[in-house]
């Protein structure tokens, strides 16, 4: 069987949402620190500070949920295993 025909089983979070999630938050901290050096009004700080902790907070969950759902992880390895056994009985 090629390469190309074989099944790939991805991650149920893929790492290019880690990589966006993560992106997003040091978009977040460079604006907070650029608005803080710039002393920009005090209200806009305080939302990009909320955002930043939210953003961040957020890509460590999933970064933890892409750890679980991996083989490695084990999760998807017991998904896996339970497809496989119900569909051969």
């Amino acid at each position: 069987m090629k390469d190309s025909m074989k099944p790939h089983y991805g991650n149920w979070v893929p790492a290019k949402l880690l990589a966006l999630l993560y992106a997003v938050s040091l978009g977040c901290a460079v604006l907070c620190v650029l608005a803080v050096a710039c002393h920009w009004a005090t209200p806009l700080c305080v939302v990009l500070a909320v955002a930043l902790c939210v953003s961040l907070l957020f890509a460590c969950l999933m970064t933890a949920f892409h750890h679980a759902f991996s083989f490695s992880g084990g999760m998807m390895g017991r998904v896996h295993e339970f497809v496989v056994e119900s569909h051969h009985g």
